[in-house]
């Protein structure tokens, strides 16, 4: 039997699972759960919510009803590349969230003060970072000049009243 042979009823239209059935030649249609309790309706008073019940009826719909159904389309290569941009795009926002978390949490075991210092701040911002490369560690900080610390701080501060 060929892929394309094979007719797929998922209660979804996208996801990797979806995604993969299509890639592999599968045609696969998405169903509303809400239709497949109406259809439930056809053969059981019950209504009961199983599995299994569900499973039973969606093959039903895909065999009987294909015709009134929405067959899932494969994306096109720009929706694809677009996808992985996006993807790519969010996991970046995530990893620089998780890089400044893990920073402050540092600072707030290892050097409190920079925080309490940079109070003004953000801690993501260039100037708060270039104070961080000047003094890392608190004994670095306490050789800083008083102009180092407050040529960066005064920098910031026209921005922070915006």
């Amino acid at each position: 039997m060929d892929a394309a042979d094979v007719v797929v009823g998922i209660e979804t239209d996208r996801g990797p699972w979806v995604q993969a059935l299509i890639a592999a030649g599968y045609q696969v249609y998405a169903i509303n759960p809400r239709q497949v309790a109406r259809f439930k309706e056809r053969y059981a008073s019950s209504g009961a919510k199983g599995d299994k019940g569900d499973a039973h009826a969606v093959a039903d719909m895909v065999r009987i009803d294909r015709e009134q159904l929405r067959a899932v389309a494969d994306d096109s290569e720009q929706a694809q590349a677009i996808k992985v941009v996006a993807r790519a795009h969010q996991s970046l926002i995530w990893e620089c969230t998780r890089t400044f978390q893990r920073l402050r949490n540092t600072l707030r075991e290892y050097f409190p003060s920079a925080l309490n210092a940079y109070a003004d701040l953000t801690l993501t911002s260039t100037d708060a970072l270039e104070l961080l490369i000047k003094a890392p560690t608190p004994a670095a900080a306490a050789k800083l000049t008083r102009t180092q610390i407050t040529a960066p701080l005064t920098r910031a501060r026209p921005h922070n009243r915006a």
